[in-house]
């Protein structure tokens, strides 16, 4: 890549060619990693590559052309085959992180971390068996694609940039709007999403524009305020499926014995439960918090003060693309 001081006078293909062989480079590297079942990082490393390079792609696909569409939704998938374990992983941390559990919640809380922890290792064991053949392929063929692309036909990155930083952000916005509630999770995991988007694009930036590193960290704080609350709607929707499922057991087994069959409810069941209600309230008590703070900061007015310096970004880099 080219130094960041001098990304704006270059032509965008040829930028974002370079961000994405680096991107590459850095999913490369994380995929290295992923056979060494010690490296805790390796599997958030190579996601984040994923997400980067997949952001360019799609920010970037007027200029980009040679990259074919097979490949781009081959990387889509390669990504989704990540997630269980990224999930399972995410929510275990959260469960180390819980104290004072009283002892008749005990049972139920060891029962679900149990259960997180064989979800992980079977989600890792896939991804250990699956993404190495999946990447190779994707990385040959991508890095054939990217073959440099003559200038006259793709504009200026500083021209083509100014443009995103617009519609990205004038998206981010309409997203926020949209949030009403703590009830509107599908539109809070929308403006997150968004909110990383406009990030990673205006990032390559950071070192060159004015004003662009402070609001770099400003999307960067954005992005984990949604990412823990959206996790928090994950936390709570996996102690709810769980706690069909035990409550499925139990009706069945009480069917199974109303009919005459030998049968009994799961092991400990009713010791389960305690632990598993307070799980949720405590997650309930924290997404509450948390939606709180993302209302006070980014809803109503907030939203539009804190999309305001992309606005003036986004002026800044078109006039110097004009001069």
């Amino acid at each position: 890549m080219k130094r960041p001081q001098e990304l704006g006078r270059f032509p965008a293909a040829e930028v974002a060619r370079q961000l994405l062989l680096a991107h590459l480079d850095a999913a490369a590297e994380a995929h290295r990693r992923l056979a060494r079942h010690t490296d805790a990082d390796a599997l958030h490393d190579f996601r984040v590559a994923l997400r980067r390079l997949r952001s360019v792609l799609r920010a970037y696909r007027r200029q980009l052309e040679a990259v074919p569409k097979k490949l781009r939704k081959r990387l889509r998938a390669l990504a989704r085959t990540t997630n269980a374990g990224r999930d399972a992983e995410v929510q275990l941390e959260w469960l180390r992180r819980q104290k004072n559990i009283p002892a008749m919640e005990r049972a139920g809380y060891e029962w679900f971390r149990r259960r997180l922890e064989r979800a992980r290792n079977r989600a890792y064991t896939d991804i250990r068996r699956d993404v190495p053949v999946y990447f190779s392929a994707i990385e040959g063929n991508l890095r054939k694609a990217l073959r440099p692309i003559a200038p006259a036909k793709t504009g200026s990155y500083a021209a083509a940039t100014a443009g995103l930083l617009v519609d990205y952000g004038a998206r981010l916005g309409r997203k926020l709007a949209c949030i009403r509630s703590i009830a509107d999770q599908d539109k809070i995991h929308g403006a997150r999403i968004a909110g990383k988007r406009l990030r990673y694009i205006l990032e390559p930036l950071a070192a060159e524009l004015s004003g662009a590193k402070r609001t770099v960290e400003s999307l960067k704080t954005f992005q984990d305020r949604f990412g823990l609350l959206c996790d928090d709607f994950a936390r709570a929707r996996a102690l709810r499926r769980t706690a069909e499922t035990l409550g499925a057991d139990r009706a069945r087994a009480a069917l199974e014995r109303a009919s005459g069959a030998r049968a009994k409810a799961p092991d400990g069941l009713e010791s389960l439960l305690p632990g598993l209600a307070a799980l949720a309230r405590r997650v309930e008590r924290e997404a509450a918090r948390r939606y709180a703070a993302i209302e006070r900061r980014y809803l109503g007015d907030a939203g539009r003060t804190f999309l305001k310096p992309v606005s003036v970004l986004a002026h800044r880099l078109g006039t110097a693309a004009r001069h």
